[in-house]
């Protein structure tokens, strides 16, 4: 007679399972024995976990690999070739969709360009959703392998699109409408939340790393080795309304100089149109170019921002005091020494000490997304 597991075993055997999927994310095809002292568990707990894992088709075993002396070879589990993650990304005016494997490589991709409406916040929501889940299943159609994880990126963030409200995209209405059109678990998040994820499990920037993110919106992301640290929510990483010393610009909050009014693409765009620098009815996206296709009548607001930004993280990074703080952003060379040399500068007048700070560039959109799916299932892969 089969005893049914209860939540506390299934609990456990997901850790276990975790562990082992992140040792081999990490180390390439491992032995049980080597597994075993990775995990710190018992090598027959350690066993029976690969062998769901081998059922479940989540691992693979690969060739065997000569003892050392007399015995028997050992036979490496590895990662499954078979099992991909997707990835979505939401703009405002396009969905980007690929596939790719658990270690990020790219199988496939599309851009599929769909403007939405700037003066109807409902305008074509759902329908714009429910495209991204055609043109994932049509990807993954063509594509060998079977997905474990759909991972949605958002443009402007869960709180909202433009100055009007318009274009929002919110995560829990997103899931609902992809859960039911996808053949696996959907994970919606925020665009920081997504980038800090990709950066850590396929670029291997590991420890106590801080992530700021600079568009449309603006927001943190905080990974402590393997874990993103979230809010009592499930969210965290807003510091929109943190205020930046020497900013005078009012913000909707009532408060004038906090980032929102000042670091953000909304606020520069105000600003060019303030200053007669753009038409009022320009759009927004002009702001999100990189800067070889900025307007140059705009650099001054773009240095401006990145001074903004550097009087502002040394004040974000007391907060939480990472080994690295990374800042994704379009910046030229300009902006970021002003930035970075600010920063650096401000924090050690108020610690006395110094801190690391870098930048990296954004390549792929969907690929962070899908750094989501990864590690939603690497989190609970033998399902709850």
């Amino acid at each position: 007679m089969t005893t049914a597991r209860t939540p506390l075993m299934q609990e456990q055997r997901n850790r276990t399972a975790s562990q082992i999927l992140r040792c081999l994310l990490r180390n390439g095809p491992q032995g049980r024995k080597r597994l075993t002292a990775a995990t710190g568990r018992s090598s027959t707990t350690v066993t029976k976990v690969i062998n769901e894992l081998l059922i479940t088709g989540a691992v693979v075993e690969s060739t065997p690999t000569p003892p050392r002396g007399a015995g028997r070879p050992e036979v490496p589990v590895e990662l499954s070739p078979d099992r991909v993650v997707v990835g979505i990304h939401l703009y405002f005016n396009r969905i980007t969709v690929s596939v790719h494997t658990l270690r990020g490589e790219e199988l496939a991709s599309v851009v599929h360009r769909q403007p939405l409406s700037a003066d109807d916040p409902t305008k074509d929501f759902t329908s714009t959703v429910a495209g991204a889940a055609e043109i994932a299943n049509e990807l993954l159609a063509g594509v060998p392998g079977t997905p474990v994880g759909i991972g949605v990126a958002t443009g402007g963030g869960w709180q909202g699109g433009d100055q009007t409200g318009a274009n929002q995209w919110r995560i829990q209405e997103i899931e609902q409408i992809l859960t039911p059109r996808m053949s696996a678990p959907v994970t919606v998040d925020t665009n920081v939340h997504a980038l800090a994820l990709e950066q850590h499990w396929w670029e291997h920037i590991d420890g106590d790393v801080l992530t700021l993110f600079v568009g449309r919106s603006i927001g943190i992301a905080h990974m402590r080795h393997d874990a993103l640290q979230l809010g009592r929510f499930g969210r965290g990483g807003s510091i929109d309304h943190l205020i930046v010393p020497g900013a005078t610009q009012p913000c909707s909050c009532g408060q004038c100089g906090c980032v929102e009014a000042s670091c953000g693409n909304f606020a520069l765009h105000s600003a060019a149109v303030r200053q007669g620098l753009l038409p009022p009815e320009t759009p927004l996206l002009i702001m999100s170019g990189s800067p070889e296709e900025r307007l140059p009548a705009l650099e001054p607001l773009y240095l401006e921002r990145a001074l903004h930004l550097g009087r502002v993280l040394p004040a974000v990074i007391r907060m939480y005091e990472p080994e690295l703080t990374i800042i994704r952003a379009a910046m030229n060379e300009a902006e970021w020494e002003a930035c970075a040399g600010t920063a650096l500068d401000r924090y050690r007048t108020i610690t006395g000490t110094d801190t690391r700070i870098d930048s990296h560039t954004i390549t792929s959109w969907p690929r962070a997304s899908a750094a989501l799916a990864l590690d939603a299932w690497l989190n609970q892969p033998l399902g709850s």
